[in-house]
């Protein structure tokens, strides 16, 4: 924890001088092992994260952009997305983070989410609590869904338009930040009440929600599916899916589900 902790503080230091310099950081340098491109701000940030942690562990890492590599350990594993908001980062819109989730024989043992603008941390850590800035944070409770503020994805298609719709009309409020690890972590830390992402054809993967899903258990949440299962860490970067983060409380939990019919 407090490698990943100091390792992702050093990387907020080194992507702030890199937006200052005169680069395409947008510039795409490679298809990524989930299936898109990865950017030039995406490579720099993974080639000093695989650095530090090879450094010091004999592990597996999983990455968005390089896939899964063996270093000497196939049950210690890291699953990293080295800028989770890119698009965001490359308009310098402050809503990037790096994700480290960390796992032992498929045990979650600790979750890190680091904002690369302000360079607030987030950290869960198995049975212990999750954290911001060192300070324990838990989700909210008693939330009534017609009172309560919400992340939610950007509309990709007419289906997903009349989902969010419905979520719009029926909640007090809700925003679009187009970084997952950063929208559960806001819920885990009550900031916001809940965070979907469904859509017709779904976007988040494992590299996204690995460690965000130690931090808002930890919290008193529950990362789920639109048919209410819970997710599992699956090791397959190209696997793609729909979420609901949320206080893991029937009444909300069933609230949201009513709204979504995404089958």
């Amino acid at each position: 924890l407090q490698n990943c902790i100091r390792l992702t503080d050093e990387l907020k230091f080194r992507i702030h001088d890199l937006l200052l310099e005169k680069i395409n950081i947008s510039k795409k340098v490679q298809m990524g092992a989930d299936g898109e491109p990865t950017t030039f701000i995406d490579r720099f940030a993974e080639d000093f994260i695989l650095k530090k942690i090879k450094s010091n562990y004999k592990c597996t890492i999983m990455s968005e952009e390089s896939g899964t590599q063996y270093y000497g350990d196939k049950e210690l594993i890291f699953i990293i997305d080295p800028i989770d908001g890119t698009s965001n980062a490359e308009i310098k819109l402050p809503f990037f983070t790096c994700s480290i989730g960390v796992y032992y024989k498929n045990i979650p043992l600790t979750g890190i989410v680091r904002d690369l603008y302000n360079g607030d941390v987030f950290y869960g850590i198995y049975e212990s609590g999750a954290y911001l800035n060192g300070k324990r944070i838990q989700m909210k409770g008693g939330i009534n869904l017609k009172n309560s503020i919400g992340t939610i994805g950007r509309p990709l298609s007419s289906k997903d338009m009349e989902l969010y719709k419905k979520l719009n009309f029926n909640t007090k409020s809700n925003r679009v930040i187009s970084c997952p690890s950063l929208e559960i972590c806001y819920s885990a830390s009550g900031k916001t009440d809940w965070c979907v992402q469904v859509h017709k054809n779904p976007r988040a993967t494992i590299m996204d929600i690995a460690a965000a899903k130690i931090i808002i258990k930890e919290a008193g949440g529950i990362l789920i599916y639109p048919n209410g299962e819970d997710i599992p860490i699956i090791l397959d970067t190209k696997f793609k899916f729909n979420f609901i983060g949320c206080r893991n409380d029937k009444k909300i939990i069933g609230q949201i589900l009513d709204l979504i019919d995404y089958n």
